[in-house]
């Protein structure tokens, strides 16, 4: 991998293991940039795998890649392990169309990196991991926002940003950002979140006949193997 398209980062390291990741807190401040407010976390990287892993990246213009890869879940960026050994982010993210690492599927999205992890029948259930703010600090006597409206408005952005801004808040506020995962069906290049009206619209199944389906089979639509059961019922039919 040529290193004239990377830009170097270097700093503490995260990894969120499956069973670690509901209970990750990463302590931000809100630091003033040049054009807006930014949450500036306590870590540099929150990371997807142990170890970084043989992986493939294709980009936009067709070219494509190949390096050690790992994903830090705190800004939604590739990184590559670096001739030094040292994790590197990727210059040009938003030319990435697609990347392998192992086995594992990724698309580079408006909602964030996506990962695949079922396919049936030209369908793909995908799932979007991140941070988001769940808790920040109370204004004083002068604070121009509310902490309610802070979060809902610095949530609806970090999930649909590789970046993390902070508009409406107060520079040296403290938030705390909590892990969430989102997931999403994939069809014709579209990003849908999961629930039962997408998976009507996709299916061409009627929205009554889906509801009675998953309040019988009490389908969480925040689980992995309940969607996957809800995707097999559709396309049985």
């Amino acid at each position: 991998m040529k290193t004239n398209c990377f830009a170097v980062l270097l700093g503490a390291l995260i990894l969120i293991t499956p069973y670690a990741k509901s209970q990750e807190k990463i302590n931000a401040t809100v630091t003033q940039g040049e054009n807006s407010s930014t949450l500036s976390p306590d870590k540099n990287y929150v990371l997807l795998y142990e170890n970084p892993t043989e992986g493939r990246i294709t980009f936009k213009n067709n070219t494509f890649a190949k390096a050690k890869l790992n994903i830090d879940l705190l800004r939604s960026e590739v990184l590559f392990l670096s001739p030094e050994k040292i994790l590197t982010p990727l210059a040009n993210q938003d030319q990435i169309s697609y990347f392998n690492i192992g086995k594992d599927l990724f698309f580079k999205s408006s909602y964030g990196i996506v990962q695949v992890i079922a396919n049936i029948k030209d369908v793909q259930l995908g799932i979007v991991r991140g941070f988001k703010p769940v808790n920040v600090e109370k204004e004083g006597a002068y604070g121009m926002t509310s902490s309610t409206s802070s979060i809902q408005q610095i949530s609806s952005i970090l999930e649909t940003s590789p970046n993390i801004y902070a508009t409406s808040l107060t520079v040296k506020q403290k938030v705390d950002l909590g892990y969430f995962e989102k997931y999403y069906l994939i069809s014709n290049g579209k990003y849908l979140i999961a629930n039962n009206k997408n998976f009507s619209k996709v299916f061409k199944i009627k929205k009554k006949e889906l509801d009675e389906f998953t309040v019988k089979e009490s389908i969480d639509f925040s689980d992995k193997d309940d969607l996957i059961e809800l995707m097999n019922f559709c396309t049985a039919r």
